[in-house]
């Protein structure tokens, strides 16, 4: 249309003969293999653009009709509902790029029915609160997308949200471990160990051989001298002692 304007040619105008075998030349230039098939029987220009509308205003027809279809039969399966509301608005739109009228009341009502199947719980609920509250097809498109995206546990023992890409460990039937084994702090030889709780391991605290400790305040054994239960025993020994150890 664009290029008939560009010759002067608008809607409406009335043509001499002459004038109308020049716009059905130049329209045979500019259409397509496919709008030229339906007019290559005629030269009338404005023949050609008649048929041409009415060609297409059937197949636009057509097409409603098998979009139309489409959005009838589609149900939800219980899976992602992101996924199922981005195949649902798809459906609106082809059936509403075929001119055809589609208001959001029956929207909703069409996309209501086909969740129910699987959304049985929200399906009741939209339709009580429907009885106080007006809603919007996008509304309902986001209500049913909060409402329905939430946790199931899989095969794998993990917990995977619906609708998102997070993905949260399990807490059922699986416990943290920290390191492979649990260690235990045991006194030997009066330092620090650490040996892992572990029954097949033989590299224990516990398989190696222990010495004796000795006091040098009372000359026993079992404890160390900052232990000793007889701290005052070596203050009785006096200078003796010093001397014992000045000639040794």
């Amino acid at each position: 249309m664009y290029a008939l304007q560009g010759i002067g040619y608008t809607p409406g105008l009335k043509l001499f003969e002459l004038d109308k075998l020049k716009l059905g030349s130049m329209i045979r230039r500019t259409v397509k293999d496919g709008p030229r098939g339906i007019i290559e029987d005629i030269s009338d220009g404005e023949l050609m653009i008649k048929r041409i509308g009415q060609s297409y205003r059937q197949t636009g027809a057509i097409q409603g009709e098998n979009f139309f279809k489409i959005l009838l039969e589609m149900k939800y399966d219980g899976g992602n509902p992101l996924d199922y509301v981005t195949n649902f608005r798809r459906a609106v739109r082809d059936v509403r790029s075929t001119k055809l009228e589609l208001q959001d009341a029956i929207i909703i009502i069409l996309f209501k029915l086909s969740v129910k199947g699987k959304a049985e719980n929200w399906y009741q609920v939209v339709s009580q609160a429907a009885r106080k509250i007006t809603w919007t097809a996008e509304e309902l498109y986001n209500d049913f997308i909060s409402s329905n995206n939430i946790k199931r546990p899989t095969r794998q023992g993990q917990t995977q949200i619906r609708g998102s890409a997070h993905i949260a460990e399990s807490s059922q039937g699986k416990g943290f471990q920290k390191n492979r084994f649990e260690f235990q702090t045991k006194f030997v030889k009066g330092q620090r160990t650490r040996t892992p709780n572990d029954t097949n391991t033989s590299q224990t605290a516990d398989n190696k051989p222990k010495k004796s400790v000795q006091c040098w305040v009372c000359d026993q054994t079992g404890h160390y001298a900052n232990q000793c239960p007889h701290k005052g025993y070596g203050v009785d020994r006096g200078k003796d002692d010093q001397k014992q150890i000045q000639f040794q």
